[in-house]
């Protein structure tokens, strides 16, 4: 090539480039002050490049009846440009509109704060702490498009931010399990920390240029150019839990009444299937002031569990061959161990009593005879085979262990202690666990509270399965467990528990509480550890109440919560009588001719009218729209006829209170 043509091309380059930049330069002044004409000239300076984050929409928490316990809610952030508002009268009429959607902005301070920021040409102000919704959003546009000052529409100087805010449905019940988050929305308790990043999604990303400092460039500017979408945000996944809200709800309201019943420290409960682990109520009294002491102390709060620990006594030796429900242990009513005297608590297990009515009527002496028969070594070993002195695992954060004595700390003292339930820690969670592995078969089953995972198009991500973390019982002894604790309940301390046609299992435990200078006198923990069917356990349940006042014993505190949540339970589940078959308790027949329904439905209003909740099972969508319900919070999900409801039939209510119905 020539010396003149690679100077021609030179030029060509050179003036081609000078050319491409004067259009570029005049494209932007045309966007600035022919399309967006009250853009200030003098801006143009300002235009940089920015990158802007896309919010991804954080996953909602359920129930496993469908009811959603948090979910992200979009509203809108206000923010205004202070340098388009003309003066101080423009700026007080948009904080006047602002305050006239919303009625909670400071006028006047919000009012010098924008003339302000004016005054100093700083073109950014966002109302903190004030979220609107789209309809609000709105009603603002139109009440400023209406507001006019010399014959002219304002300037378009506000614009609106997309946000979510976290919104928690009956929280206080749920709190425990469900958590919070923090001001960055992150999780920091209960399932939102544990399952954080499943729950958080994926922010997107979009890019192109702006009048503005990057400073800004998360909120969606009234001058973008070239916005382009780079990568979409994917909002989070959804968690389904375990738990049931009607039974919670159950559960919850039992614990409250208890709390206050016995002026007790706290009350506790858990309601867990047997056969799987999986949590379908979990609660605690009193509720936390604030989130700070939000606590869930079923699996926080260690405790001394008293009676309900001798069911793991006698299994280890029945699993060891030792002893069988009959053999015959004597007791003289105290035994010394060491410097230390141990007695029953009344003269009922005095003399030569088999094992299974030891049980039947919770002597401390024939378990203290039950332990000495084994080797030390052997019973400190199957402690941690129950998953004591160590983590359960459950899937939620902040779970409690307190290690076991090491096996030079297991003196003879000590493992008669330990036989009747004294001398160890634990939480309620770890002790319905153990206990729940002598009557299911022998299997130490994971505790689960996320049932599975599914995304923002209902796609399972994920499905937890059970977990079992070994066997430590064979079938024989669990069977015999189960009869035994089956004969607590029918002629022993259990009794009080019994309901007819149904065959039940349970252990009653009342412990004295461990201060920093011995046990306490006065202050207890009172137990109650049931399961049901006793032939087929479908569900484990614990209640223990922390320091009541007046009694004491597990029997009268413990014992008749356990009942009241067992109750609902076969109400709410349709379980049938074990011993005969009668027309499901909670089942209405609907009969079809008009006569009978209009008859049934007027004796639903009479009942509503008296504030008193009717038995809707079996009652049709289209019926309940007709029933004056309006006037509580009713929820329901699901088509067809209702087949569970909250509160159950019978049961006192009042406007505004929760009515919750599942329909198939």
């Amino acid at each position: 090539m020539s010396i003149l043509n690679k100077e021609r091309n030179r030029k060509l380059i050179y003036y081609g480039t000078l050319i491409i930049v004067l259009i570029a330069i005049i494209l932007k002044l045309f966007f600035f002050q022919i399309l967006h004409k009250d853009f200030k000239f003098n801006d143009i300076s300002k235009i940089r490049s920015y990158k802007k984050e896309l919010k991804a929409k954080r996953g909602s928490i359920f129930t496993s009846d469908d009811l959603e316990l948090a979910l992200d809610l979009e509203y809108q952030g206000i923010v205004i440009d202070p340098t388009l508002l003309n003066d101080k009268e423009e700026i007080h009429t948009f904080v006047n509109i602002v305050n006239s959607v919303i009625s909670n902005v400071k006028v006047d301070e919000t009012v010098n704060k924008i003339l302000e920021l004016k005054e100093k040409n700083k073109k950014y102000y966002e109302f903190k702490d004030i979220l609107i919704t789209v309809d609000q959003k709105d009603e603002i546009n139109k009440l400023i498009s209406e507001k006019k000052k010399d014959g002219k529409l304002l300037s378009k100087f506000v614009y609106f931010t997309k946000k979510f805010k976290r919104e928690y449905v009956n929280n206080s019940v749920f709190e425990t399990i469900v958590g919070f988050l923090n001001k960055e929305d992150k999780g920091v308790y209960g399932i939102e920390h544990k399952y954080e990043d499943m729950l958080k999604g994926e922010n997107g990303l979009s890019t192109g240029t702006a009048p503005f400092s990057e400073k800004y460039a998360e909120y969606t500017l009234p001058y973008l150019i070239d916005e382009k979408i780079v990568k979409k945000a994917v909002d989070g996944n959804d968690v389904i839990l375990t738990i049931d809200s009607l039974l919670q709800y159950s559960l919850d309201d039992i614990l409250k009444d208890a709390h206050e019943k016995f002026e007790a420290s706290t009350t506790m409960g858990i309601v867990m299937e047997s056969d799987t682990g999986k949590i379908v109520a979990m609660s605690s009294y009193p509720k936390a002031a604030n989130k700070a002491e939000i606590k869930n102390h079923n699996i926080t709060s260690l405790f001394e569990p008293g009676s309900i620990f001798k069911p793991l006594t006698v299994a280890m030796a029945m699993n060891e061959g030792i002893i069988n429900e009959n053999t015959l242990i004597h007791s003289d009513g105290y035994i010394k161990v060491k410097n230390r005297i141990i007695r029953d608590h009344d003269d009922s297990t005095k003399g030569t009593l088999p094992v299974s009515k030891i049980m039947v009527h919770s002597g401390n002496v024939g378990l203290v005879k039950i332990s000495q028969m084994m080797k030390s070594d052997t019973f400190y070993n199957y402690l941690p085979k129950f998953g004591l002195g160590k983590k359960t695992g459950i899937d939620t954060s902040y779970e409690t262990a307190t290690a076991l004595m090491t096996p030079k700390e297991f003196t003879e003292v000590r493992r008669s202690n330990v036989s009747f339930g004294q001398g160890i820690n634990m939480t309620q969670l770890q002790m319905l666990v153990a206990l729940n592995s002598t009557i299911n078969g022998g299997n130490l089953i994971k505790p689960q509270l996320v049932e599975k995972i599914v995304d923002s198009e209902g796609n399972i991500v994920k499905e937890y399965e059970i977990q079992n973390k070994g066997k430590i019982l064979n079938d024989n002894v669990s069977s015999k467990i189960r009869n035994i604790l089956e004969e607590v309940v029918s002629s022993g301390t259990g009794r009080g528990i019994q309901l007819e046609g149904y065959r039940i299992g349970g252990k009653t435990g009342t412990a004295q509480k461990a201060g920093p200078n011995g046990y306490e006198a006065g202050k207890y923990f009172s137990s109650f550890f049931t399961f049901f069917p006793a032939d087929n356990p479908k569900y484990s349940i614990l209640i223990t109440v922390d320091e009541p006042h007046g009694a004491y014993y597990g029997a009268s505190v413990a014992l008749p919560l356990a009942k009241d949540i067992l109750d609902k339970i076969i109400k709410y589940k349709n379980i049938l009588p074990s011993e005969q078959i009668v027309q499901n308790v909670s089942e209405v027949e609907v009969v079809e001719n008009k006569e009978n329904r209009n008859k049934k439905i007027k004796e639903i209003e009479k009942e509503l009218n008296a504030n008193i909740m009717p038995n809707l099972i079996g009652i049709t969508k289209k019926n309940l729209l007709e029933l004056g319900i309006d006037k509580y919070s009713v929820s329901m999900s699901g088509n067809g006829k209702v087949v569970k409801q909250y509160p159950e039939a019978g049961t006192k209510i009042k406007p505004g209170d929760r009515i919750r119905l599942n329909l198939e």
